[in-house]
């Protein structure tokens, strides 16, 4: 039993030990960006020798693009489960932009790093958020557009393409975040230009 339990312990203390780094490597990497993040600072914040930091992340680039795995999944889970609460494809247009800059407004630091580097001249993080991000992608492609053109709710397009439209507006409102993760743009009116491209018959009231 005193083994095991030691064991147990300890992966607990490991577990915790790397939530602290990963919130105090957020915060940094949001404040300092990535060529400017410092392991130091990120230790001291999280109150870790300097060297243990090595023991979850072999190198500062491991250690952001792990924080964009978890960015990214969380970020497409959270914006999964508040599309699916309604079934009106119309209102799934509305409610995408609304958990994807509610759950930046939710998480700001996590919104900057996920901007930066969506925006940023780096390859490689581009294309791992791209691969992180394909839910999100798959989400709007199957589970709002293909259905609702099938439906006749929206013109017949290549859900492909507007799919890729979509998310390239998406990465452009995200430019106009502020530091707070709010953006100056009113979301409402967005997602009826959204609409409006996407040929949306829209109910009307007698």
């Amino acid at each position: 039993m005193a083994p095991r339990y030691k064991n147990e312990n300890r992966k607990q203390m490991m577990s915790e030990t790397r939530e602290r780094l990963v919130k105090a490597a957020v915060e940094e990497f949001a404040r300092e960006g990535y060529e400017g993040a410092n392991i130091s600072r990120i230790t001291q914040a999280a109150g870790v020798a300097t060297g243990t930091i090595y023991n979850y992340f072999p190198s500062k680039n491991e250690m952001i693009l792990a924080i964009l795995s978890e960015i990214g999944t969380a970020h497409c889970a959270f914006i999964a489960e508040q599309i699916r609460q309604e079934n009106d494809f119309v209102v799934r247009v509305e409610r995408l932009l609304e958990a994807v800059f509610g759950f930046v407004r939710e998480n700001p630091h996590q919104g900057r790093i996920l901007f930066a580097m969506l925006q940023g001249a780096n390859v490689t993080f581009k294309e791992h958020l791209n691969q992180i991000y394909q839910p999100m992608f798959q989400l709007i492609s199957d589970e709002i557009l293909i259905p609702g053109m099938e439906q006749g709710i929206f013109q017949s397009l290549d859900p492909v393409s507007t799919t890729v439209m979509i998310m390239t507006f998406y990465l452009g409102i995200g430019s106009t975040v502020d530091e707070n993760g709010e953006t100056p743009l009113d979301l409402k009116e967005v997602a009826a230009f959204v609409l409006r491209a996407l040929g949306a018959k829209l109910a009307t009231s007698e």
